[in-house]
């Protein structure tokens, strides 16, 4: 006899008492009756009804049922932990904890009961049901934060119309009048490139609720017609986060270096708090709150600069075909420059508007809507203005898991940065195609 045999025939047991207890309990007794009869809406509103009776683990489990299955799923949470603290061998009220923590985007916890109750050798059917979620949350995982990333190798190609950000302007106004922009350096070089990618993560659960981890990221592109400005982003990171109910948090210290054609160009030291709260309805709520020190090497050491970051969004997910996802997020930065050049501190105040979807468990669509202000502190010490730049980015993105561990992704990315200062406007095209393999 399979453990999960086991396991059931205890949850039966354990549901054969509660049952009984069920029987001399007419709100009890009505409550079970709806649920086995799938009228979950009407069950949901039973049990919200019988609140002075919560912590009791029939009524929770039977809440947490109903919830789940009538779109009110932070509640269905909260019951379904409750009644797992009391009764953790029913793995009917497990599977409605993971498939109620996935309709909320908490992937990492989804994955953790999915893959528990996967231990114990389910039935087969119960397997295929369990692998769907797994695929579906793997292919939405590779556009998400690096917190909930798994390893991964990726490599790519594709064309970037302008890989220096440089000026289509053949002039620019300066404090002596107009000056001719010759330096083939300030105009933009289009060029082919290639991508190599790897990343991972190791996390190490302290509690139930509480997680520690740490990892890496190595991006590497190379522009064949335009090598002076290959590109290589290195980063080790490390943190903990703390789910709390519908609660989750996140803190995070991270180190990276940039570097242009093979040299250090930036070092970039962060500390990175974020949380995110789920609500009823497929609301979730985020806020995160980033201090960095920003240190350059050689002659841009001059743009030192310390800057820190406050952001919220709020994200709605529809229990529909293709699982839409609308989000809007706002963030607001302040660098301010250490070497006395306020011409170089700026404040950004962004606004991003995206849409995502899943027309199946293989395939993720994603589209974003990007707008960003900066403005300078100080006029520039050559120009004699000061600078104010207004850049709107609108992205596109395919994520197609085609098996287990290979997702081929493809993106395409417009960017329009409009300047008072002709130097800095510039408009460049992005498209590329990559292949990854997740461990």
């Amino acid at each position: 006899m399979s453990k999960l045999t086991l396991r059931c025939l205890a949850g039966a047991l354990l549901a054969l008492a509660f049952s009984a207890q069920a029987a001399t309990d007419g709100p009890l007794a009505e409550l079970r009756r709806l649920v086995d009869a799938g009228q979950f809406e009407a069950a949901y509103q039973l049990a919200q009804s019988q609140r002075p009776q919560q912590g009791d683990a029939h009524l929770d489990f039977l809440l947490g049922l109903a919830a789940v299955n009538s779109g009110h799923y932070a509640q269905g949470v909260v019951a379904l932990e409750r009644h797992l603290a009391a009764v953790p061998a029913n793995d009917r009220a497990r599977l409605e904890l993971a498939r109620g923590s996935y309709e909320l985007g908490d992937y990492l916890r989804a994955r953790r009961e999915f893959e528990f109750v996967l231990r114990y050798n389910p039935p087969k059917e119960v397997q295929t049901n369990i692998q769907k979620y797994l695929d579906a949350m793997q292919t939405r995982d590779v556009g998400s934060s690096r917190a909930t990333s798994r390893s991964y190798l990726q490599v790519g190609a594709g064309y970037d119309s302008n890989v220096n950000a440089g000026t289509t302007a053949s002039q620019m106004d300066a404090l002596g009048g107009p000056v001719p922009l010759s330096d083939p350096a300030a105009h933009e070089s289009g060029s082919s490139f290639m991508q190599f990618m790897a990343g991972t993560q190791w996390v190490r659960r302290v509690d139930a609720s509480l997680a520690v981890f740490a990892g890496g990221d190595l991006d590497h592109k190379s522009n064949p017609a335009a090598p002076v400005y290959d590109t290589s982003n290195l980063g080790a990171y490390g943190g903990f986060s703390l789910s709390r109910g519908p609660g989750l948090y996140r803190l995070t210290l991270s180190e990276a270096q940039f570097q242009l054609n093979g040299d250090k160009y930036r070092n970039t030291l962060s500390l990175t708090g974020e949380g995110q709260y789920t609500l009823e309805a497929g609301y979730l709520l985020n806020a995160v709150a980033q201090y960095a020190e920003l240190s350059h090497a050689g002659a841009n050491v001059i743009r030192d600069s310390r800057l820190t970051t406050l952001g919220g969004g709020v994200q709605k997910t529809w229990a529909a075909p293709w699982r839409p996802t609308l989000g809007l997020q706002l963030t607001q930065a302040q660098e301010r420059n250490l070497h006395m050049r306020d011409d170089l501190s700026r404040s950004a105040t962004t606004a991003r508007v995206s849409l995502a979807a899943s027309p199946s468990e293989r395939l993720g669509l994603s589209l974003g809507l990007s707008t960003q202000q900066n403005h300078f502190a100080q006029a520039d010490l050559a120009i004699g203005t000061v600078r104010d730049d207004h850049t709107q980015v609108l992205d596109l993105g395919l994520n197609y898991l085609w098996s287990r561990n290979w997702l081929l992704r493809a993106d395409a990315q417009l960017t329009d940065n409009a300047s008072n200062q002709a130097l800095y406007s510039y408009r460049r095209t992005f498209v590329g195609l990559h292949t990854r393999y997740l461990f």
